[in-house]
């Protein structure tokens, strides 16, 4: 007989298969087969040829699909992820921007002038995230449907500025904003990969909204109305500045302070109970009606999805809550919010304008349906340099309706995700799967006030949505690895009741004792040869 030796034979140690991992380092997931799958018979095993050719690795790593050449994957990259956290200064990076985002040192401290730190921390972030992939072997980005989405927006924005009436502001709007908004919102979906990361993003986004509502709350208070002479201002400028862009931030915080409350317990519960209330009175001086018609729709919504079992309770304390503080307010600000039943009786003719406006811009979207105008090119084409004031019809008007429906997507597609987490059923004491429900809840009405801000306000290339929908995408993603990991370990510990036959007949379940006759009857039966039945 022949020798194993010498035959044209591979053999592969069956742990080895069965363990064997993808080819990490692809910018794009593909099938097993590229880069590296194992496929026996006369292809490759992890790089070598089998069955009567030659057997050799790949001279590069790149010509079998590796985004990085020569970096072991398999079991180098996994240990380096139990060494450390590779995102830890990523993640940190992302933290500090977001604070400096709301802080705005600048606009605090005169002495910075200029200094671009934030832009800084913006640079430095990717840079650091890109090095974390590299050094385990994984893509760069996530090619979740709302990153591809962003993309699109992004790519259309560049087509489109050769052919602006003003390609000067169109780079503009892509350096000073769009860009960085794209960076991070890639970052937040990359780095954010764990529920206690998610949570302290969110905590921190929370309180630094409350903070500026207690000074539009102060401001008012003391009569500091430096708009127009009868209404104020934000404390910082940037999207903070203006008292509508700053009532649209805080109606989308007030339903995440409400979930951390409702995480939370003991002094943890008050203090974003607080939160939430002073969130809701910074919107109420804004004298915003924009941001008063989000607030009666989100308190609805939390008060359908939060308040069950005791919606009539809740419902009527809100209602009594919100007669008492609207008693409160000036004659002037109640006779603002009567106008968005009658626009013609608005003094100021802002109402009107709005009305003009939104006839200009569905009129440019119409006639510009493939080839928009560019970003940031509204205001050439419109009334007075003013923008649409509507996010949906500029967005229409600068990107084309490719662009609108890439926008719609963006806000559409996280929603549907979080309301399957909020349908799940949670077991008795499963705190986990509550807690991730409250995010749902919170996540899905945060966006909800987006959609109606959205209406009045061109913040289509800002951060406001895209810090809710990163968040969203953020859940959902470890949600479901979080139930793939149960359920690998649930099948795991799944005991086998089945009878091992051989390759040529299938297995068949073990019966129950006593279906047709009694366990003892049984020769081959556990029973008997365990013993456990004694004649």
């Amino acid at each position: 007989m022949r020798k194993l030796e010498s035959r044209n034979t591979m053999i592969v140690p069956i742990t080895a298969a069965l363990g064997s991992r993808p080819a990490r380092g692809k910018f794009f997931l593909t099938s097993t087969e590229f880069g590296g799958g194992a496929k026996v018979g006369g292809a490759k095993v992890g790089g070598a040829k089998v069955g009567g050719a030659k057997v050799g690795a790949k001279k590069s790593a790149r010509a079998s699909g590796h985004a990085w050449p020569k970096q072991p994957g398999g079991p180098a990259a996994m240990r380096l992820e139990e060494e450390g956290d590779p995102y830890r200064f990523t993640f940190g990076l992302l933290y500090l921007f977001t604070l400096l985002l709301y802080a705005r040192p600048n606009d605090l401290i005169p002495a910075m002038g200029t200094f671009p730190l934030a832009k800084i921390v913006a640079i430095i972030a990717p840079f650091a995230y890109i090095y974390a992939q590299y050094r385990l072997g994984k893509p760069v980005i996530k090619w979740t449907i709302e990153v591809k989405m962003v993309i699109v927006m992004l790519l259309l924005a560049v087509i489109f500025t050769p052919f602006a009436a003003s390609p000067g502001d169109s780079v503009a709007t892509l350096n000073e904003v769009f860009i960085k908004t794209v960076i991070i919102f890639i970052l937040i979906i990359g780095v954010v990969n764990t529920r206690e990361r998610l949570r302290a993003i969110i905590k921190l986004t929370v309180l630094c909204g409350t903070w500026l509502a207690v000074f539009a709350i102060k401001s008012y208070a003391t009569g500091n109305f430096t708009m127009k002479g009868d209404r104020i201002e934000g404390l910082v400028g940037g999207m903070f500045g203006n008292p509508n862009d700053l009532a649209a931030a805080l109606n989308m915080l007030i339903p995440l302070a409400v979930t951390l409350a409702l995480m939370s317990a003991g002094g943890a519960r008050l203090l974003y109970g607080g939160c939430a209330l002073l969130l809701f009175c910074g919107v109420m001086v804004t004298s915003s009606r924009a941001g008063f018609i989000t607030l009666a729709a989100i308190s609805g919504v939390m008060l359908w999805k939060f308040g069950r079992g005791s919606r009539p309770s809740v419902t009527l304390a809100t209602l009594a809550a919100s007669v008492l503080l609207f008693s409160v307010f000036s004659g002037a600000y109640r006779s603002r919010l009567m106008t968005i039943f009658d626009p013609n009786s608005d003094a100021s003719g802002s109402a009107q304008q709005r009305a003009a406006l939104l006839e200009r811009g569905l009129d440019l979207s119409l006639r510009h349906p493939i080839i928009g105008l560019g970003i940031g090119n509204f205001h050439i084409y419109s009334i007075r340099e003013k923008v649409a004031h509507n996010g949906y019809v500029e967005t229409a008007a600068e990107l084309g309706m490719i662009g609108l429906l890439a926008y719609l997507i963006i806000i559409l597609a996280p929603l549907r995700a979080l309301a399957k987490i909020e349908r799940q059923r949670i077991k008795p004491g499963a705190r986990a799967d509550l807690d991730a429900k409250y995010l749902s809840i919170g996540l899905q009405t945060a966006l909800i006030a987006y959609m109606i801000n959205s209406f009045f306000l061109s913040i289509q290339y800002l951060w406001y949505l895209y810090y809710a929908a990163g968040f969203a995408v953020a859940l959902r993603l470890i949600y479901a690895a979080e139930k793939a990991a149960q359920a690998s370990e649930g099948k795991a510990a799944a005991p086998s009741n089945r009878f091992r036959l051989g390759n040529l007949w299938k297995s068949t379940p073990l019966k129950p004792a006593g279906s047709l006759w009694p366990a003892y009857r049984m020769s081959g039966s556990p029973a008997v040869r365990e013993g456990a039945i004694s004649n």
